[in-house]
Formats: structure tokens, sequence, C-alpha cells
């Protein structure tokens, strides 16, 4: 980049003198043109050139008296500058000093000569912006080639604007290649460019602006690279670094995307695995070589709605990845509607299920969770896998979501394998059925009836107790629920059948019911 003050103090000194429009003396030159005697004297100018006006040049024009009169035009067509082969009078100086267009003074040197040493000028500090673009595209793919991370990507940017440079990615911290990130107007994310061009954005309150350009991948934004502390708006240089810089930002960081994703795969496929009871005589080979622990004595933990079809919240996912994965890595396999992972009975000196249940209490309403008992061995991880979903099962169908130790199942979790046998669903169809439509049909209450005389023993006091009847109203009903099953109530063999039956019910799909 060359500015005029640049010419004037390395080209033009000892015959060239600013007589007006100091003001804009530290305007950038393009190149250099020399008016001529017809018509057009120039040909539309591209902004930043510096043009010379021969003796002849300016008679043909209207001569010195015009001068004055001229400034405003090539003002206006984009000079940087005016040269004069004459000494401008005071009204010329003031037109120059009025539109900020350096007006100068040549003396002693011919227009050719001039010509030729600006141009030769401007051409080198052209190669050398070049080779310094070059050099720096060279730097900034070296760093890319050799996975030196983003760190270092920005730092290229800030070596070469020498200024702080920051990453904002949409998602995590900033990286910046200071001590800080900058900080940020409110109104930042809505003035950052949709497309990969550099904005300038000025910070209320503060006398400097940042430059702004967003990094996009395949269309999407990922984040914005900013330069602060910058007084004005950056060269066309400058902005292409930016630009270079925020591209090789969207490589990197889809490189490491690719590469997360790519060991995430393989950590879900290890969890399949080892949650299925596959491959085991490699477990504790791949887990060493993903990096992830399994615990000497853990527990199968599996996390998920409170209704079978419902979906766990992702806030629930989020605080059960951020607990597990704060010190070590371990297994935990995301199957969308269920989180399942294998957790140390203790963890950071305290309970396990205890850390398990503080993190999911903002959402525990709207979840269930079933628990295994310990394991020390992988080989029967699977098992506590079987364990943990039984108690999810029971968690949900008679617990409310509570979470649920598979100890704790009782009985529902031996008949839990059972309920979606052919031989089980024939047995609740045949007790349970007839009950079950009489209820439907007549608008009646003996399936509670039943389950509340069966858990109070076949007391029938106390069952017409809980249940607000008088002796004879339970004994119309026990004697109609005889009827519809064929079996005698008085017999214990008949009451812990039809106890088997209830709680095989409950643990039955509810979009199905017993069928004969």
């Amino acid at each position: 980049m060359t500015t005029l003050s640049d010419l004037l103090r390395e080209k033009l000194a000892g015959h060239g003198r600013l007589v007006g429009g100091e003001g804009g003396a530290g305007a950038t030159v393009s190149w250099v043109v020399t008016a001529r005697t017809r018509t057009p004297s120039l040909d539309p100018l591209q902004g930043g050139e510096v043009v010379l006006v021969p003796p002849t040049a300016l008679s043909y024009l209207g001569g010195e008296e015009r001068l004055a009169s001229l400034l405003p035009g090539f003002r206006e067509a984009g000079a940087s500058a005016v040269c004069v082969w004459t000494e401008p009078d005071e009204e010329a100086r003031s037109s120059a000093d009025r539109v900020g267009l350096p007006l100068i003074s040549i003396t002693d040197t011919s227009v050719a000569q001039v010509e030729r040493e600006l141009l030769d000028h401007i051409a080198g500090q052209m190669r050398h912006g070049l080779r310094q673009q070059q050099d720096r595209q060279t730097h900034l793919l070296d760093t890319l080639a050799a996975n030196r991370g983003l760190d270092a990507i920005i730092r290229v940017l800030a070596d070469h604007v020498s200024r702080r440079v920051a990453y904002f990615p949409a998602e995590g911290y900033p990286l910046t290649s200071a001590d800080a990130p900058p900080s940020l107007p409110a109104d930042f994310a809505s003035r950052v460019p949709e497309g990969p061009e550099v904005a300038t954005i000025g910070v209320k309150g503060a006398g400097d602006a940042l430059w702004v350009t967003p990094v996009l991948h395949r269309g999407a934004r990922l984040g914005a690279l900013v330069v602060s502390g910058v007084p004005s708006a950056p060269t066309a240089a400058e902005a292409l670094s930016m630009r270079q810089v925020a591209a090789a930002i969207s490589v990197e960081q889809g490189r490491a995307d690719a590469a997360v994703e790519a060991e995430q795969r393989q950590r879900d496929g290890f969890y399949k695995d080892l949650f299925a009871g596959r491959s085991l005589d490699t477990v504790y080979g791949r887990a060493r070589t993903l990096g992830v622990t399994i615990p000497p004595e853990g527990i199968v933990v599996v996390v998920a709605a409170r209704e079978p079809n419902g979906s766990l919240p992702e806030v629930a996912k989020d605080r059960l990845h951020a607990l597990l994965n704060r010190q070590a890595v371990y297994p935990l396999l995301d199957q969308g509607r269920t989180l399942l992972m294998l957790v140390p009975t203790m963890l950071r000196g305290d309970s396990a299920t205890n850390l398990l249940l503080r993190s999911l209490a903002p959402v525990a309403g709207g979840t269930a969770v079933g628990i295994s008992e310990p394991v020390q061995d992988a080989q029967r991880v699977s098992e506590a896998v079987e364990e943990a979903n039984t108690a999810l099962l029971v968690s949900r169908r008679t617990r409310d979501g509570a979470p649920t130790r598979f100890l704790e199942t009782g009985a529902y979790g031996l008949l839990a394998p059972l309920r979606e046998t052919s031989i089980a669903r024939r047995v609740m169809g045949q007790l349970l059925q007839p009950v079950i439509t009489y209820d439907r049909q007549h608008n009646a209450s003996l399936t509670e009836t039943l389950e509340t005389y069966i858990a109070c023993n076949g007391n029938a006091s106390i069952t017409a107790h809980r249940l607000s009847l008088h002796r004879n109203s339970l004994s119309y009903r026990l004697k109609r629920i005889e009827d519809l099953t064929g079996l005698s109530l008085a017999e214990s063999e008949n009451r812990l059948l039809l106890t088997l039956a209830l709680r095989l019910q409950k643990l039955v799909q509810t979009d199905q019911s017993p069928v004969p």
C-alpha cells in the first residue's frame, strides 16, 4: 500500500511541493495517469490515481486561471492528488483545501520522469505487497497443514494487522491472540455480515472500532472473526487476510468437528457392544484406546422420559453429559429417547445415584430412572442393563417415574421378562379381561375392588373400610368378580394367581390390552 505522503517523501522530495489539500495527504495511491491534450483528457478513473497535468494539458483545459474550478471535478472522479508544472494561485490552493485534494507543484523535472519514478515506486510496492500476501497465504496454509489448531491460525492474522484478534464461535468460549477477548456491543450478532465480507463496527463510548467477518461452513455461520482496536476501515490487503483466515478457521473447525464425530461414532459402537455383551474379550483394550473409563465397581443407569413414547428433555441429557465427563469419560450411550450409562458406585466422594438425581432434579417430573445392582465385571454389564431396563419399566408403571433400583422392583422385577410372552398374555386375558370389560360396560370398579382386596390380604373388613363400602356392597362385588373369573377368592392360590395377573397387566404397554 502506497500513500501520497510516501511519494512526497521518497520520490518527490526536492522537486515536488505540496501547496494545497494537505488534509488528503494520507490517501492511498493506486496508480498514476497523465492528462491529454484531447477530449477526453482522462479515461475514467478507478479511484486513488495521482493525476499529472502537464502545461500543455492545463492549457488545453483552460489554463492556470481555470485550475481552481477543475480540482473539484478531479476529486469527484476519484483522484488522490493532482500534480501541475506551475505555481498555483491562491484561488487554486483554497479550492484544493476546500475539497481535500492534495495539489502538488512540480519544478525542475519533466513529466515523463515524474511519471516513470512514481509508477516504478507504486509497482514496486505492489510487488512487495503481493509477495507479503503470498508469504502470509503460504504461512496460513502451512499452519493448516501442520494441524497447529485455531490459536495458531488466529495469530497469523494478528501478526499481519498488528491488532488483537479474536474468534467468537457460535457455541463455546472465544479464542483470542491477547490475554482477553474484546467487549462486543449488545447488537453485535445482528451486525455480523451474512456473506464473506468484512464490516467495520463502531463501539459506543470508544474511539476505536471492530473489523468483523463471519466464519461460514456450508452456508451456516460457525462464528465471527473480530479484529479490535482499529481506527478505520481495513485496507484491501487486511480485508483479504481476514477473509482467508476466516476460511482457514472454517476448514480447521470442520476438520476438528469431523474428528470429534468420528471418535464419538467409535465410542458409540464400543458402548453398544459393551451394553449388549458383545466382543467382551477386547473390552478393556478398546476402552483404553478410546479414553473410556470402565469402573471396577459400577451401576448401569437408564434415564428416559416418564411416558414410554415421550422424548427425554435435552437439558437432562446436557446435565448428565456434563456430570459424567467432568473428570473421566464413562460409557454413556444416547439412544434418542433414553440415556444408558455405566458409572462408578461412588463419584467424587458421593453416591453416584445421589449425584445423578441431583443433576436431574430440575426436570425430575418429566423423567424416569432405572438403576441396576452393582456390577464388578464387564462380562456382567449386559445383565446389569437388563436389570436397569426392568427397574425403568417398574418406575414408569408403578412408581410415577421415581428412581428405582432393581432390588426395589420386588415381584414386578421377576414378572417383567414374562410380560410379553403369549402364555402371560393368555392368562391375563382369561382372568382379567372379563372384569375389565364389565367395568367398561357398567362404569363399575371391580378391578379396583380386586386390587384393594388382594392388597388387604383378603380381609373384607379392611377392604370395605378402604373403599368406603358397606360390607354387603363389597360382598356383592367380590361375588361378581368370582363369577367373571371363575375363581374362588377364598383360596389363597387363586388370590396369588390374580395378584400376578394384575401386576403383569401394569407392566404391559399402555396401548396393548390382554387378549383371550
